[in-house]
C-alpha cells in the first residue's frame, strides 16, 4: 500500500507526556480491519507496557495513529 505523503508529528505536554501522531495521506481507500494486524498489536502492547495509550483511526483517506507515553518512561540512552 503506497501513500503519497506520511506525516509524523510529536509533542510534549505535562498532562499526556510524549505524543506521536502518524498520518497517512493520499493513498488508497482505507477501511477498519476485521482483526488487528501485527503493527497495531505492537503499538498497543508497547503503549500498555510503558503506561501509555494509543489510538487508531482508519479514515477513508488514510490511517491516523496516536501514541502517548508518560515522560517518566522516556530515556535518552
Amino acid at each position: 500500500m503506497l501513500f503519497r505523503s506520511l506525516r509524523v508529528a510529536w509533542s510534549i505536554s505535562a498532562a499526556r507526556g510524549l505524543g506521536l501522531r502518524w498520518t497517512e495521506v493520499g493513498g488508497p481507500l482505507v477501511r477498519t480491519p476485521e482483526r488487528p494486524g501485527v503493527g497495531t498489536v505492537m503499538v498497543e502492547r508497547m503503549a500498555h507496557q510503558h503506561g501509555g495509550e494509543s489510538s487508531f483511526a482508519w479514515r477513508p483517506d488514510g490511517l491516523v495513529v496516536e501514541l502517548f507515553l508518560p515522560l517518566s518512561e522516556i530515556r535518552a540512552d
